[in-house]
C-alpha cells in the first residue's frame, strides 16, 4: 500500500504547480481587464498626429458610424466682412448630446463627399480644451475625453485669396461606441458687390465758322447716362411669403451694366420626407421632418431657434432594429452662432 510518508510528498510537489496556474489565471485577467479599458475611450487626448487625412477612429468592438449630425451636433460658423477671418464652432444640439471629442478641417467646396485629404486655411486661437494639429495648423482636435458641449475657434483661408467657398466638416465622438461623420457647414467668404451707377456728364458747345457768314452753333443739349438703382431690392418692394431679396449676378454686356433683384426662399423649416441613412443604419420608413433651410444677410446663417428630438426605428447591419433619434427642426432663424472677437 501506500505509505503516509509517500501521500505527503505527492501533495508538496503538486501544490506549487496549483499556486504557478492560479498566479497566471489572475495576471491573465488583469492584462484583459487593462486592454479593455485602453480601449473604452475614444481619442483620449485627440486625434492622431500621424492620421490627419482620416476622418474615422479605428474601434474595435462594433462601433456605430452616423453620417451627419443633424440629430445631434452641427458645425456652424460666422465670418467677418471681408471673408477673411472666419469664427467656426462644433456644437450639440442639447444637453444630452455632449461629447467627448472631435476632429475638424476646412475643405475645399466641389466635392461630392467630404475629403479630409482636401484641406484649405489654417485654424488659430482656439476655445480652451482644444489644440492645432495637423500640417499647415489645418485642424483641430480636443485635448481629453471630458463630455463637452462645444469647441470654437478662429480660421484664416490659405494666402491673401479670401474669396470663394469653404467646407467646414467634423467628426464629432459621442462615446466609444457612437460616432459621427461628415457633420458639415459650408459657408461662402464674400458676398457679390453691386457695380456703382456711372458718372453724368456734358457735352461742350462747338463753334464753328461758316462761310461767308460767321455764326455760331448753339450747344447741345447735356444728356446723361442712364444711371442704375443703387438698392434694386428697394426698388422692386418686399418679395413675397416671406422670401428675401438677394441682388443677381449681371454680366455686362454693354453701359450701364445694372443689378438686377431677385427673390430667393427665405430662412424656415423645409419639409423633407426619406429614408434616412447613418452609417450602417437605414430607417425602416421614410422618416417625416422639417430641417432649416434658405437665404439670409451677408453676415448670418440661416439655423435652427426651436430643435425637438424623435426617435424612428432603423434596421442596421446584420439585422439588427434599433431606434435613433432624429432632430426636427421647429423654428428658424437667421443668426450668428459666435461673434467675432
Amino acid at each position: 500500500g501506500i505509505r503516509p510518508d509517500q501521500t505527503r510528498s505527492d501533495h508538496q510537489t503538486l501544490g506549487p504547480d496549483l499556486d504557478s496556474q492560479k498566479m497566471m489565471a489572475s495576471l491573465l485577467g488583469l492584462l484583459l481587464l487593462t486592454t479593455l479599458l485602453q480601449s473604452s475611450i475614444a481619442w483620449p487626448d485627440g486625434h492622431p498626429t500621424d492620421l490627419c487625412d482620416q476622418k474615422e477612429p479605428f474601434h474595435d468592438g462594433g462601433a456605430t458610424t452616423i453620417q451627419g449630425g443633424s440629430t445631434s451636433f452641427r458645425v456652424s460658423a460666422s465670418r467677418s466682412k471681408d471673408g477673411c477671418n472666419v469664427r467656426v464652432c462644433v456644437e450639440a444640439l442639447s444637453a444630452s448630446s455632449q461629447f467627448k471629442g472631435f476632429f475638424l478641417k476646412g475643405l475645399r467646396c466641389g466635392r461630392k463627399a467630404p475629403d479630409f485629404a482636401d484641406y484649405t486655411g489654417s485654424f488659430s486661437n482656439g476655445s480652451p480644451g482644444t489644440k492645432i494639429i495637423c500640417p499647415g495648423n489645418s485642424s483641430v482636435t480636443q485635448t481629453t475625453s471630458a463630455s463637452i458641449s462645444s469647441a470654437c475657434m478662429n480660421w484664416r483661408p490659405s494666402g491673401m485669396d479670401c474669396s470663394g467657398c469653404v467646407n467646414f466638416c467634423a467628426t464629432v465622438i459621442k462615446s466609444f461606441s457612437l460616432h459621427h461623420i461628415d457633420v458639415c457647414q459650408r459657408v461662402m467668404l464674400q458676398e457679390p458687390t453691386t457695380m456703382p451707377p456711372p458718372m453724368l456728364t456734358t457735352m461742350p458747345p462747338v463753334l464753328t465758322t461758316m462761310p461767308p457768314v460767321l455764326t455760331t452753333m448753339s450747344p447741345p443739349m447735356p444728356t446723361a447716362m442712364p444711371t442704375c438703382n443703387s438698392d434694386p431690392c428697394a426698388e422692386n418692394g418686399p418679395c413675397p411669403n416671406k422670401q428675401v431679396c438677394r441682388i443677381k449676378d449681371v454680366v455686362c454686356v454693354q453701359a450701364p451694366c445694372c443689378p438686377v433683384a431677385q427673390c430667393l426662399r427665405g430662412c424656415k423649416p423645409r419639409k423633407l420626407k426619406e429614408r434616412l441613412v447613418t452609417g450602417n443604419c437605414t430607417s425602416i420608413k421614410p422618416v417625416a421632418r422639417k430641417e432649416c433651410d434658405g437665404f439670409c444677410s451677408s453676415e448670418t446663417i440661416c439655423q435652427a431657434a426651436k430643435i425637438k428630438e424623435k426617435e424612428f426605428a432603423f434596421r442596421c447591419e446584420g439585422g439588427i432594429k434599433m431606434k435613433l433619434p432624429v432632430a426636427i427642426h421647429k423654428k428658424c432663424k437667421c443668426q450668428q452662432s459666435i461673434a467675432m472677437p
